[in-house]
C-alpha cells in the first residue's frame, strides 16, 4: 500500500508593480526676487506692473487724474453714462442699471461696469446695495472715511517720516477699503498734499512727501522774509 506525499508548491511572485520610491527634493533657498516681491505686497505695493488679482492681494493701484479713464468692456459707453448721471443733482436717486440700459440700448451688464467705474472714481456712490447717488467732488466716499481719518491721524502723530512709504495695502485690509479702490480712498489726501504717488524705492505706491505742508509753508516763508 503506497502512501501519498504532499508536496509544498511555492507562492506565485507578487504581480504588478513594485513600491515606488520618491526621489527627496533638497530645500531649495528663497530667490532674492521672491523676496523682493513678498516685501512689497506685504508693505502695499505691488512688484510687477500689471495688478494681479485673486485673495489676500494687496496691489496698490494709481489714483484716478481727472476725468476716470476708459475701463476695459466700457468703450465711449462710460462718457455715456456720465453725461446721464451728471444731469441728476446731488442727492437725488440716480437711474437703476437696467433703466440707463434701456435709455441708452445698451447691455445692462456693460452699464453696471460704467457705474463700477464712477463709483471707484467717487463720483457716485451705492447705498443699502439699492439706491445710487451722486457724490460732490470733495465729498468722501462713506467706505474711505476711516481710512482716511486714520492715515491723517497717524501723519500728524508723525508715525511715518517725510519720504517713507505708506501701507497703503495692509491700512486698506484693516479700514475695509477694498485694493482696487485705495486711489479713490487716497484721493483728498493727495489733493491736500499729504500723501504722493510715485515710484520709489519700494516701487510704485504711496508715499510721504519729502516734507511735510506745515514744513514746507514755514520754508516757504522763511525764504519770502529773506
Amino acid at each position: 500500500m503506497s502512501t501519498a506525499r504532499t508536496v509544498p508548491v511555492p507562492a506565485p511572485p507578487p504581480s504588478g508593480p513594485g513600491p515606488v520610491r520618491l526621489a527627496p527634493v533638497p530645500d531649495r533657498p528663497c530667490r532674492p526676487r521672491r523676496q523682493q516681491i513678498l516685501s512689497a505686497t506685504s508693505a502695499g505695493f505691488s512688484a510687477t506692473p500689471r495688478p494681479a488679482t485673486g485673495p489676500g492681494h494687496v496691489a496698490v493701484f494709481p489714483p484716478p487724474a481727472g476725468p476716470f479713464e476708459s475701463t476695459p468692456g466700457t468703450g465711449g459707453l462710460l462718457e455715456r453714462v456720465r453725461a446721464v448721471v451728471s444731469r441728476y443733482p446731488y442727492g437725488v436717486v440716480l437711474p437703476t442699471g437696467s433703466q440707463l440700459a434701456r435709455e441708452l440700448g445698451v447691455s445692462v451688464n456693460r452699464v453696471r461696469i460704467a457705474l463700477g467705474a464712477l463709483e471707484a472714481a467717487g463720483e457716485t456712490v451705492l447705498r443699502d446695495r439699492v439706491h445710487r447717488f451722486r457724490l460732490h467732488p470733495h465729498e468722501l466716499h462713506p467706505m474711505d472715511t476711516a481710512f482716511d481719518r486714520a492715515v491723517r491721524e497717524d501723519i500728524a502723530q508723525q508715525v511715518y517720516t517725510p519720504g517713507t512709504a505708506l501701507p497703503a495695502g495692509l491700512l486698506g485690509r484693516r479700514h475695509g477699503v477694498a485694493p482696487h479702490h485705495l486711489g479713490r480712498a487716497c484721493r483728498r489726501l493727495i489733493a491736500d498734499h499729504l500723501v504722493t504717488y510715485r515710484d520709489g524705492p519700494a516701487g510704485p505706491g504711496y508715499y510721504l512727501p519729502d516734507s511735510t505742508p506745515a514744513a514746507s509753508a514755514q520754508q516757504r516763508r522763511g525764504t519770502d522774509g529773506d
